[in-house]
Order: structure tokens, then sequence, then C-alpha cells
């Protein structure tokens, strides 16, 4: 499952099991169905990929960079750079990218010297590159309606 809640979800489930043999869990069709905003995005992201490169960066990155920073609860300008920020790395980062509050450089920047793990988003997000280009999936992340390998692999580890 390539949401964060997957930790606490974890260890909740971990120390659930010392005392419980069956509980309900907390995630649900959001995680499994596609019901959040990166799913969608990766529609778009297959639409932004057919526009000229040129169109790209001399039209709609430097207008992403001129949207309000503030419209009430929703900062236009701030879903649009995350946007484009994954909407320009390899298919299978995209996620990561929308998801994390830090990039694998920035993680790296955190450590005074960083395990060898997190040296770039190639090691650090290798489950999901292994997910994204396992042979038996042709299109792991096809759209917003379908199921994914991430559900998949959630109820697998459940």
């Amino acid at each position: 499952m390539a949401d964060p809640s997957i930790v606490p979800t974890s260890l909740l489930s971990q120390v659930t099991r010392e005392e419980v043999t069956v509980a309900l869990g907390g995630d649900g069709p959001d995680e499994l169905l596609y019901g959040y905003e990166y799913y969608p995005a990766f529609v778009l992201s297959r639409l932004y990929d057919k526009l000229p490169r040129a169109l790209r960066r001399l039209v709609v990155e430097p207008l992403a960079r001129h949207l309000p920073q503030s419209a009430g609860y929703v900062n236009p300008r701030f879903v649009a750079e995350t946007f484009l920020a994954g909407a320009t790395v390899p298919a299978w980062l995209r996620v990561q990218t929308w998801l994390s509050a830090f990039t694998a450089e920035a993680q790296a920047g955190l450590w005074r010297e960083p395990p060898a793990a997190i040296a770039s988003p190639e090691t650090l997000f290798a489950p999901t590159r292994a997910l994204f280009e396992a042979p038996d999936t042709a299109d792991p992340w096809p759209g917003w309606a379908t199921s994914s390998p991430g559900s998949t692999c959630w109820i697998i580890f459940w």
C-alpha cells in the first residue's frame, strides 16, 4: 500500500495480535480503491506526458508558479508544484514523490552519514519500483477506477 498509514496500522496490528485473534482494520476503500487525489493524478500525469516538452516548460510550469498560495483550505500553487514534481519523474517514483514530505536527497541530507539504503530514490524506493516493474503486472497503475497491486499486497500483508 503506497500510503503512509501502513506504518501505524502495522504497529497497532502487532500490539493487538498479542491479545486479540480477530480485529477490524481502519484502512478502507480510500486506500484500496483509489480514493485519494494521487490516483487520478496518475491519469493526469499520463496526459501531461503527452504535451510537448516546450509547452510544459514554457507555459504550464510558469503558470503553476503564478497560482495563488492560498485559496481557503487548498493551496493551488503547492498542489500544482507537487503534481509537476511527480509528473516529471519516472512513473514508478510518482506516488513516492507525491506522498513524501522530503525528497530522497533531503532525507539523505538529514543524516550525518546516510545509510546506503536511502542514498538515492532508486535505493530508497526500491520496493515500490519492484512492485511497479513486476512482470505479472503489465500496467500496475492503470487508473483510479480499478484495483492495484498495492491493494493485493495489502490484503496479503494481513
